[in-house]
């Protein structure tokens, strides 16, 4: 169970998205404080925008599939 959790495309963009708002925040500060120096927060920055791309197709095809799915079912009830 524990791992179909871990292996769902949707709590892994959940994770993805978090580490882009909170690195973008980081990002921001950063930026108005005027401390132009390169931090760990890029790096987090640039990792979770990678994440977020590669799960957004992994997301549209897992509702895609829901759609059908919700298709079917409505056809077999009338």
């Amino acid at each position: 169970m524990l791992k179909s959790i871990i292996n769902n495309p949707f709590v892994s963009l959940l994770g993805a998205l978090a580490l882009l708002f909170t690195a973008g925040y980081e990002t921001w500060l950063g930026w108005e404080s005027a401390e132009n120096r390169l931090a760990t927060h890029h790096g987090i920055l640039l990792f979770s925008l990678i994440q977020s791309a590669k799960l957004v197709p992994e997301v549209i095809g897992s509702l895609s599939n829901l759609d059908e799915a919700v298709e079917t079912v409505k056809d077999s009830i009338r």
